[in-house]
């Protein structure tokens, strides 16, 4: 027998203990890619949880339990599961409640109902929501036929509205709607593959502009085969990603006079690394995290890593960015606007906004903004 047994014991003790701690990371990382895959790669977001209390409704105004959402400036939507309104300006507000302007949209609110808040705050197509006539339309890409809205307008620059990840689908495209209507520009407000309207693509997984990029060209093809001689792109978030992987890879760009970017992604790699790094995951096994995302939803980081792509922009671009972007900082966007070459990033602050929502914060100076650039465009 051994007269000694403990340098065997510890062998077995740091044996264990490292089985045990691989064996953790390893859980760690499977439980942040199923995170990452629902929070980022997924077209469908997950449902906002409806836990803003009502305290009271009545002659035009609605009282509502402070909370960081409910004390936000600008023009929302607010739901409970049977009824829907709009929330405006602020009235008052005391440490526990806001008060604010409403406009009751379906059914009825009242206290004691618990509400959520959304961005998207028209529903329906363009008839339905807007009384905007309107003709459906389809473009045919590699993927399938992508259904798309049309509005009728004058002249032949066609404005393409290329919508977010969250929110509702081409619905987000609404809130602009009107404003472009009244200046009476064409526009298209397209599907794009696996967004819940046109066909899913293999896997279905959000691609930030990897694989979306073709049915931007797809729209851009079919506004030209229908008479339109130049093109303003206008994307949200992943739109604004699609668009941007378009301007790389669609090659013939001459019909594109600028394009319209609000909150894009510009560093898909980084943005998970980030989230890994929140979610716990050590230094040293970010890189092999990073790994298996790539891997696993089909994205070729560089392809989609437009701070690296920054100098082969060449057309002129309205970069919008909102203070509180989780996924880009202002300061990432204003590096990327300094690295495109000969001056053609405008950026505009929003103070306040997050991705989907800088026309919800102040409308009529988002909509200012971005008519001032697009008829610039269209004189140009």
């Amino acid at each position: 027998m051994d007269p000694n047994p403990w340098p065997q014991r510890y062998k077995i003790i740091v044996l264990a203990s490292l089985v045990v701690t691989v064996l953790v990371l390893g859980a760690k990382i499977v439980q942040f890619s199923q995170a990452i895959g629902r929070d980022m790669f997924s077209q469908h977001v997950t449902d906002v949880a409806y836990d803003i209390d009502v305290v009271g409704v009545g002659g035009g105004r609605i009282m509502l339990a402070r909370t960081v959402e409910t004390e936000r400036i600008g023009l929302w939507s607010i739901e409970s599961e049977t009824a829907q309104g709009q929330v405006a300006e602020i009235i008052s507000m005391s440490d526990t409640e806001v008060e604010r302007v409403f406009k009751a949209i379906d059914g009825e609110l009242s206290g004691g109902d618990k509400v959520r808040m959304l961005g998207d705050v028209f529903f329906g197509d363009p008839k339905e929501a807007l009384n905007i006539t309107f003709e459906s339309v389809r473009a045919v890409t590699s993927n399938g036929v992508n259904p798309a809205w049309y509005v009728d307008g004058d002249g032949e620059t066609w404005v393409i509205y290329v919508h977010g990840r969250a929110g509702d689908g081409r619905g987000e495209a609404l809130r602009l709607l009107p404003a472009l209507k009244e200046q009476r520009l064409p526009v298209l407000v397209i599907s794009y593959r696996s967004d819940g309207t046109a066909p899913e693509a293999p896997g279905a997984a959000v691609g930030w502009g990897y694989d979306e990029w073709m049915d931007v060209r797809a729209a851009v093809r079919f506004a030209e085969s229908e008479g339109a001689e130049r093109v303003v792109l206008v994307g949200s978030d992943l739109g604004a990603n699609a668009i941007m992987t378009y301007l790389h890879e669609a090659g013939d760009l001459t019909a594109v006079s600028g394009v319209v970017l609000e909150a894009p992604v510009l560093d898909v790699q980084a943005t998970v690394d980030r989230a890994a790094a929140d979610f716990g995951v050590p230094g040293i096994l970010r890189p092999f995290t990073s790994g298996l995302v790539r891997v696993r939803f089909g994205v070729d980081w560089p392809d989609v890593n437009q701070i690296d792509r920054a100098s082969q922009f060449d057309v002129p671009i309205l970069l919008l960015v909102g203070t509180e972007d989780p996924m880009t900082p202002v300061s990432v966007m204003q590096e990327f606007a300094e690295a495109v070459p000969d001056g053609l990033v405008t950026v505009v602050t929003v103070e306040g906004g997050s991705p989907g929502t800088l026309w919800n914060v102040d409308p009529a100076a988002y909509e200012n903004t971005v008519l001032e650039f697009i008829t610039r465009r269209i004189a140009s």
